[in-house]
């Protein structure tokens, strides 16, 4: 099914609309520009609000604009046929503004952009209703009526634009946005048609009652309530003598509401029985006859019309809001990367703490342990404690060595002072080394929750930083792009992979991410390139190969614009003595288009050495494989490593972050040797006086900013390559900057390697050049 998809998109038939109508192509756009001319015509000859008559301009301002000049002409006539000539000059002025502006828009092909005509023919239509105002000594009052009137053409305007310019898939409106102006026009629609009637009867309040009709009959009560609720408002706003119409129609579409499940004769009784609460409303016998017949005629039509006919009215989707769902994919992914992440960095804290070696602690409240425990009994007290007090506790201070030692203080170790004053020594040989021993372990405890405790304290501060960050990103980056979403759901559809979810989102870059889940299903490698082409075709951006990702009965396609430029990345690592190398390296490219190169030297050579090199490389790549900056990575690494000894903990950092669509690059340093950069035979060198990580509460890092360009080339060295000299390094790697990544790496790090005397450090040179992607 997906291999034979390419072949069975190119070859699906275009049926158009009007063919389906039986309207010929070619006169299409003649059809359109009469119905503009109509809804100009219309929108003239509906007061609004005890006589207002804006409609005519908005509709002029909102329609497309190759229709706009039609539907401005056809204003104009409505206003110029119902109105007298002083009343009808403001809006054939705004009418002629409208016209001239979006026709000049339409011959120079611009975008559809209705709100500036429409902006521009309240101005007009302000200045000339206003000034006709004074002339005629209506003074403030009329003024202030001309004002109101311009922005409600303005607000008016606004609205029928949500209408106008948001295309609709089928006809159907896809969200919330849409199914508001969807109201919006229905609405303006009624307005127009409430001053008509036929035989006596009203066209809009008929219109009214089927429309509401068959929202109900799509199983929707929260649509048709909404759709019977619009109505009232829209007939009451024409005509206030509508009032009990609009009562009854409400009442008999918030009834219909509940029977939605029913047959369709029992749903248009249950419509006309609850619209008799208008007719008993009405004015006069009349009046509510009139209501009655007209409720009737659309329960009558409503029965009699093809049910297919109502499957075509929009009802609101069940899911949640387009924009929800994409920020709650996003949101959700990143979310799971840096839990994982956070769970790496939290189990590495806690293995450290639960191994913390005990900690020496002074003798300063021993002996008042001791007198508590073994004197408290003794005759002798008060001499040995308060007379003589000095001496004793001389005497304690100078068994402050044998208290440390394993075995502890025997009686026949006490000072020959105590010896003779105490008439128990091997009691108190006992009691102090009891005494020693609990102070001992509090102290140890009390340096363990400290240590504990500064270390979370510092892990949620650079947690708090790293959340910000990604919120900002997420708020930032994702702008769905709801028309590309349902035309890629549409495609799913039609190739027979029914998708469960579809999100379109674009970021603040301009670039573009898709997401569509579908049941859960396997896909070769082949298949995969054939669905990315299809999306790229579609979305008109090229995607690079899609990931497929598994989870429970669901496959999520992730597409990902295709970077521009892509980095060669080569290693040459030689180690002091022996294979182990306590410089460790982590290079790896992210979901977001970004390479990341990460180098960390562990203080020393040798295995002690390496442990934390390593550690500290691992838990680095995950941090920024999860979407954290460098800067809170080394902070959250760091809360790892303060806690173990000064040998093990010291680690120098060195991060560097390309992204492979712009070039932009951040390099973070944090007591690393300097790195640099080679461009057209040219070696810059960056270095910063940092600390390494590990060693302090808080981390010394410094960041450079660097812009790369296809064919530069990014060098980090561990300390090793540097014991020559900078100005030595960076002659070597300017003499081999024409060389591949991998021949320039090696030739540098052997030299380096060869200069080195006595004491042999750790060599390693990492090189890293960004090329285009063809």
């Amino acid at each position: 099914m997906v291999t034979h998809m390419s072949v069975k998109l190119r070859e699906r038939p275009v049926v158009r609309k009007a063919m389906r109508t039986g309207v010929p192509q070619r006169l299409l756009p003649l059809a359109f520009q009469l119905c503009a001319a109509l809804l100009g015509w219309l929108g003239a000859g509906a007061p609004l609000l005890g006589g207002l008559r804006p409609l005519g301009l908005c509709f002029a301002a909102a329609v497309p604009t190759p229709y706009a000049v039609c539907a401005a002409a056809g204003a104009a006539a409505g206003y110029a046929f119902a109105l007298p000539l002083a009343d009808a000059a403001p809006y054939l002025a705004g009418a002629a503004v409208v016209a001239l502006l979006r026709g000049l828009a339409g011959t120079r092909r611009q975008n559809y952009a209705p709100m500036a005509p429409a902006t521009a023919a309240g101005i007009v239509f302000c200045l000339i209703r206003s000034g006709l105002a004074v002339a005629g000594y209506a003074g403030l009052p009329g003024i202030l009526s001309a004002a109101a009137e311009a922005l409600l053409v303005l607000g008016l305007s606004y609205l029928l634009v949500g209408f106008f310019a948001v295309p609709r898939q089928g006809g159907m409106p896809q969200d919330a946005e849409e199914r508001a102006a969807l109201c919006f026009a229905f609405m303006a629609l009624l307005a127009c048609l409430t001053p008509y009637t036929v035989l006596g009867l009203s066209v809009a309040r008929a219109a009214a009652a089927l429309t509401v009709l068959a929202v109900a009959a799509r199983g929707q009560e929260g649509a048709a309530a909404v759709t019977a609720v619009g109505a009232m408002a829209a007939l009451c706003a024409a005509d206030p003598a509508n009032l009990y119409a609009g009562l009854g129609i409400a009442a008999g579409g918030l009834a219909a509401g509940l029977f939605t499940g029913s047959s369709r004769p029992v749903t248009a009784l249950v419509f006309c029985g609850a619209g008799l609460v208008g007719v008993s409303c009405a004015p006069g016998n009349n009046a509510g006859l009139q209501l009655a017949v007209e409720l009737c005629i659309a329960g009558a039509a409503y029965c009699l019309l093809p049910a297919g006919l109502f499957q075509r009215v929009p009802a609101a989707p069940p899911s949640a809001p387009f924009a929800s769902r994409a920020a709650l994919t996003t949101l959700s992914g990143r979310l799971e990367a840096v839990s994982g992440a956070l769970c790496a960095v939290g189990d590495t804290v806690q293995a450290v703490c639960e191994r913390l070696p005990p900690r020496r602690e002074t003798t300063a409240d021993l002996c008042d342990a001791v007198a508590e425990r073994c004197c408290k009994a003794c005759g002798k007290r008060l001499y040995c404690w308060v007379d003589c007090a000095g001496e004793t506790y001389d005497a304690f201070n100078n068994l402050s060595p044998l208290i440390a030692m394993p075995d502890g203080v025997a009686a026949a170790d006490l000072p020959p002072v105590l010896q003779r004053r105490c008439q128990t020594p091997v009691r108190l040989a006992n009691a102090i080394n009891v005494a020693a021993a609990e102070q001992a372990a509090r102290r140890a405890a009390r340096t363990h929750d400290g240590a504990a405790r500064a270390a979370l304290c510092e892990q949620y501060s650079a947690l708090a930083s790293a959340l910000a960050e990604l919120a900002g990103q997420v708020y930032q980056t994702d702008v769905p792009d709801k028309r590309k979403a349902r035309r890629l759901e549409q495609l799913f559809s039609e190739i027979g992979l029914e998708p469960l979810e579809t999100t379109v989102a674009q970021d603040a870059s301009g670039r573009v991410t898709a997401t569509v889940c579908v049941p859960r299903l396997s896909f070769t490698a082949d298949e995969l390139k054939v669905i990315t082409d299809e999306v790229s075709t579609l979305c008109r951006r090229t995607f690079a190969p899609a990931q497929c990702i598994h989870s429970g009965t669901v496959t999520k396609l992730l597409f990902r614009e295709r970077p521009r430029f892509a980095v060669d990345c080569a290693v040459c690592a030689l180690p002091a003595g022996g294979d182990i190398s306590a410089d460790a390296i982590q290079a790896f490219p992210d979901e977001t288009g970004h390479f990341h190169a990460v180098l960390c030297d562990g203080m020393g050579t040798g295995k002690a050495a390496a442990v934390g090199g390593v550690l500290a490389a691992s838990l680095t790549k995950e941090l920024l494989h999860a979407g954290f900056e460098s800067a809170s990575t080394a902070r959250l690494v760091n809360i790892a490593l303060a806690l173990k000894s000064d040998d093990e903990s010291a680690v120098a950092l060195d991060a560097l972050s390309i992204d492979l669509y712009t070039g932009d690059a951040v390099l973070y340093k944090a007591g690393a040797a300097a790195s640099f950069l080679l461009r057209d035979g040219k070696a810059a060198v960056y270095s910063g006086d940092t600390l390494p990580i590990g060693i302090l509460g808080s981390v010394t890092g410094r960041r450079e900013l660097l812009c790369l360009s296809p064919g530069d080339t990014a060098v980090l060295v561990s300390d090793g390559a540097l014991a020559p000299g900078a100005s030595w390094l960076r002659a070597q790697l300017v003499a081999h900057a024409d060389d591949a990544p991998q021949k320039l790496a090696d030739a540098v790090a052997r030299a380096a390697r060869e200069k080195q005397q006595d004491m042999p450090d750790d060599v390693t040179v990492m090189a890293l050049r960004l090329r285009a992607v063809e």
